[in-house]
């Protein structure tokens, strides 16, 4: 009778199907991926609202991926674009967030350059975002708020001298921070900004008036004013005599705009309006004025960056006034003024007058 010989060796594994756990990553490695993010945020001259959204960004990709910053790939970075579609966000917002991550490599292949070889974000490609138009106001629309200013009383003149820096291309940021050392008589120094754009600005002669008559009200009030001083004061209640905001200057242009199209709606209706000014504006025009219910102050950015190019300045002097570090952010500004010019050149040619 054979015999059956049991086979000798290794004892036979036992295979268990099961779901693969989620690699768990030690509280210290993941507190490290947060240091690394203040450092680089400390590390660079940011300004307040873009640290804020680099900061709100990053955290968004550290919810999503457990891997520390050294082990991050091209290929992650991509499949982290596509859950950011897939979130259904715009392009923009999907922009946004590829640029805070875009920054925190590039600093953190200089800051640690033996632990990143390669930068992964080189490998990724931006959204296409269709070019914004600008946002310029129209003559008569800034003439308005200039109008509806001279309403404020007694804080009328600071509010002019805003508003004319502000109409010089100078972002809500930029305008906070000046001292009263910023204004030498003919221009302002900027010496904070966005994307470290500082440089100076020369300002018109109304701009110039509007501020020496601020400050010179501000001198017969408080005597000689240090350098150091802030530019603009608040005249709130719970921050009077403190450097005015940027919730204090937004809500500032909002006021006006506001003010300004309630007049232009009591016109339309058949009432007076509160001067002669306002009573030769067509009622095209007033229908201008309406907009400016919803302005913002960075409108005027716009209009001071158009309205160069529609004077015929040239276009990298003009960017090099409102310090535009992106030739291509300031392309919108061109665009503009090139369907205005081509307008005005189909009238010329069709032997019409541009309808006002």
């Amino acid at each position: 009778m054979e015999q059956q010989i049991e086979p000798q060796g290794l004892p036979a594994l036992k295979l268990i199907v099961g779901e693969a756990k989620a690699e768990v990553r030690s509280p210290a490695l993941l507190d490290l991926r947060e240091v690394r993010v203040t450092e680089f945020l400390q590390a660079r001259s940011l300004a307040a609202n873009t640290e804020k959204a680099y900061r709100r960004e990053l955290k968004k990709f550290l919810g999503w991926s457990d891997r520390p910053w050294a082990e991050i790939t091209p290929r992650h970075l991509a499949q982290y674009k596509a859950h950011l579609k897939q979130q259904g966000l715009s392009p923009n917002s999907i922009n946004r967030a590829l640029a805070g991550l875009m920054s925190f490599f590039d600093w953190f292949r200089t800051a640690y350059p033996e632990q990143m070889l390669h930068v992964p974000t080189t490998a990724v490609e931006l959204e296409r975002v269709p070019l914004p138009p600008a946002q310029d106001l129209s003559e008569v629309q800034v003439a308005a708020l200039y109008l509806v200013v001279e309403e404020r009383g007694a804080i009328s003149k600071r509010d002019q001298a805003v508003l004319s820096v502000l109409a010089h291309g100078l972002r809500v940021d930029e305008v906070v921070r000046l001292n009263v050392g910023d204004f030498d008589g003919i221009r302002l120094t900027i010496r904070q900004a966005k994307d470290d754009s500082t440089g100076t600005v020369p300002l018109a002669r109304q701009a110039r008036d509007h501020l020496v008559d601020y400050l010179g009200e501000r001198q017969s009030q408080q005597g000689e004013l240090e350098p150091e001083t802030p530019l603009f004061l608040s005249y709130g209640r719970n921050r009077r005599q403190q450097r005015l905001g940027y919730q204090g200057i937004y809500y500032l242009v909002k006021k006006l705009g506001q003010r300004a199209a309630h007049i232009a709606q009591e016109i339309l209706n058949g009432q007076e309006g509160p001067g002669e000014e306002w009573q030769t504006w067509s009622a095209a025009q007033l229908q201008q004025i309406l907009e400016l219910e919803q302005v913002h102050p960075h409108q005027l950015r716009h209009t001071f960056a158009t309205g160069l190019l529609l004077r015929g300045m040239e276009s990298l002097h003009a960017r090099t006034l409102t310090r535009h570090r992106s030739e291509a952010s300031f392309k919108r500004y061109a665009k503009r003024v090139l369907m205005s010019s081509a307008e005005q050149a189909f009238y010329r040619a069709i032997d019409e007058e541009p309808p006002s």
